[in-house]
């Protein structure tokens, strides 16, 4: 996962989504994992609000996938998770 932090004059979120082809040739199997990728974003992402009474700031997201075979989504909504939990509490230290 890379992230980008700036000041902005409202508070935005964007993301992006990557799977090698070095590892997945087949783009059906790229697409597939990067459909997967935003349903688990989508579904755990509900930490990422607008914080009261902080600077506004426009965060960009890419999660890059780097695993070398298919999951399935419970795994990948778990790694997900675990990765949104991570940025959260690095994002509030910055912010403050």
């Amino acid at each position: 996962m890379l992230y980008l932090v700036e000041a902005s004059s409202s508070f935005s979120v964007h993301t992006g989504f990557t799977v090698s082809s070095r590892h997945f040739k087949r783009a059906v199997d790229r697409n597939r994992l990067k459909r997967l990728m935003r349903e688990a974003y989508r579904t755990t992402s509900h930490g990422f609000h607008e914080p009261e009474g902080k600077p506004k700031v426009s965060i960009s997201v890419f999660l890059i996938f780097t695993g070398r075979e298919l999951m399935e989504l419970p795994i990948i909504k778990e790694k997900t998770g675990l990765l949104l939990g991570r940025l959260e509490k690095v994002l509030l230290n910055e912010v403050r």
